[in-house]
C-alpha cells in the first residue's frame, strides 16, 4: 500500500501568471492490491484498507484509492 500525501503547490509561469497543480489537498490517495487478504482487497476487508480509512479520517481527508495487482512472484 502506497500514500500519497501532498499539498497543491502554486508556480510562477511567465507573465506572473499563478497557477494551481491538479492536486487535490483534501484527498489521501492510495494504491493498493485489490486482491491480497488480508493485506487489502477492493472491498475494504483488508487491514491495511482499515489503516487508511483510519489515516484519512485523522487527516480530515477524503480517501481515494487506485488498485494494482503486486507481480507474480513479489518478495518482500
Amino acid at each position: 500500500m502506497s500514500f500519497v500525501a501532498g499539498p497543491a503547490r502554486a508556480q510562477m509561469r511567465e507573465g506572473g501568471d499563478l497557477s494551481i497543480e491538479l492536486i487535490d489537498p483534501d484527498v489521501l490517495r492510495v494504491c493498493a492490491d485489490p486482491r491480497n487478504l488480508p493485506l487489502s482487497n477492493d472491498q475494504g476487508e483488508g487491514y491495511e484498507n482499515k489503516l487508511a480509512e483510519l489515516l484519512a479520517l485523522r487527516l480530515h481527508k477524503r480517501l481515494a484509492y487506485t488498485y494494482f495487482p503486486q507481480a507474480t512472484g513479489f518478495f518482500r
